[in-house]
This record gives structure tokens, C-alpha cells and sequence, in this order.
């Protein structure tokens, strides 16, 4: 048995060479891509501008079987606003929530795609490990579903990490220990106030951020 673990190690580690350890932060306004030992190489909102999806059928619908992705990140939040009527800009996460899987999957096997662009000493012939960031509060149902978008977008393997974990590890706070910490975590679309103790959540409360217009 030992010398079957010994091998399963050293095979692990040579895939590791040959592949990249990604992080992704799924946000509801931006989207964070880190890549082990260069840092964050992504950081563009968490958008896709594609062509509008078939809402009729006759002989005047439209002939398109799939809505094809025009533009991503950046680019699709310069065409909000200024998109022509055939093209349509969304958002596929809102308040922290999967809304749209089509296009997030889209949007993520663009951004892996630009990964395996990056120049790195060893040719990565391998689909990567990743990790991604979710809220503490989403249910099995919705983590499956992000887990199933990136297996499609091309990840091999994929664990989801609670955030406020994340951020607690991020500014190197104690979460091994058996006290308490409080973790608050403001994004753009949900904010979060999580306890956390032994490494894990114990209790933690999400709230839906909401957008006040001043005329």
C-alpha cells in the first residue's frame, strides 16, 4: 500500500508540472483568476455580450440554434448600454448567485483559455485544479451547478472554498484556532457576516446589497 501512495504522489506531482492550480473569485460585478506562483493574471467584470437567444419561432425567427458569445469581461461592459437590438449584455451572476449557467460557462472556458496563454517553464498539456471561492450560504443544488460549469469550461478537478475562509486566510488570521472570528465580506452584488472557528463556518448571514439612486 505505501509504495502504491508513493506512486500516486510522484504521478500527482508530475501532472502538477504539466498543469495549472487556479483560484477563481466569482463575484457579481468582477471576476478574479490567480494562478499559483504568478499572482492574479484576470481581473475583469463578470460579463458576456452575445447574440440574443431565439424568443419566437414562424418564419420570421430568427435562424440562430445557439446564442454565440460576441464579447467578454471588459469588453462586454464597454458594449452595456450601447449594444445593438440583435445583441444582448448579461450578467450571468447576481447577488452572488449563478443566474445564467450558459453563460457562465461561456465565460470561464474564455478566461481558462487565456490562462494556458500565459508562458510558464513546463508546457501545460494537463486541465487545471481548480479552486473557487463561494458564498457560505448557497445550497448542494447550487454548488453542483458551479462545480458542472467548470468541469465543462475545462477544469479537471474543482473544490469550493467558502469566501469568508478565503478572505480570513487571505489576511492571515488564526482560523485554526478554537476562538472565534468574525468575518465580514462586502462585494458588489451580496455581503456576508460569517463566524468562523477550527478552520470552518459556524454560523454565518447573507444579504442581498441594494442599489440606492440619488436623483
Amino acid at each position: 500500500m505505501k509504495i502504491v501512495s508513493k506512486i500516486k504522489e510522484k504521478f500527482t506531482d508530475l501532472i502538477g508540472l504539466f498543469s495549472w492550480d487556479i483560484g477563481i473569485d466569482l463575484g457579481t460585478n468582477n471576476a478574479l483568476i490567480y494562478l499559483k506562483d504568478r499572482g492574479i493574471v484576470i481581473d475583469e467584470p463578470t460579463m458576456v455580450a452575445r447574440q440574443k437567444k431565439k424568443r419566437w419561432t414562424g418564419l420570421s425567427a430568427p435562424r440562430l440554434k445557439d446564442s454565440r458569445p460576441v464579447a467578454f469581461g471588459l469588453k462586454a461592459k464597454m458594449m452595456w448600454n450601447r449594444e445593438p437590438k440583435q445583441i444582448e449584455v448579461i450578467s450571468p451572476i447576481k447577488n452572488g448567485i449563478i443566474s445564467d449557467l450558459e453563460g457562465l460557462e461561456s465565460l470561464m472556458a474564455y478566461y481558462l483559455k487565456l490562462v494556458y496563454e500565459v508562458p510558464s517553464k513546463y508546457p501545460k498539456i494537463f486541465k487545471p485544479n481548480v479552486i473557487v471561492g463561494v458564498p457560505s450560504s448557497i445550497n448542494q443544488v447550487q454548488k453542483r451547478a458551479i462545480k458542472s460549469v467548470m468541469i465543462l469550461a475545462g477544469a479537471r478537478e474543482v473544490t469550493l472554498v467558502e469566501e469568508v475562509v478565503l478572505a480570513a486566510i487571505g489576511v492571515n488570521l488564526p482560523i485554526d484556532t478554537a476562538g472565534g472570528l468574525v468575518i465580514v465580506d462586502i462585494g458588489g452584488g451580496k455581503t456576508e457576516v460569517s463566524v468562523i472557528s477550527m478552520g470552518g463556518v459556524v454560523v454565518g448571514r447573507g444579504i442581498k446589497n441594494c442599489r440606492i439612486r440619488i436623483r
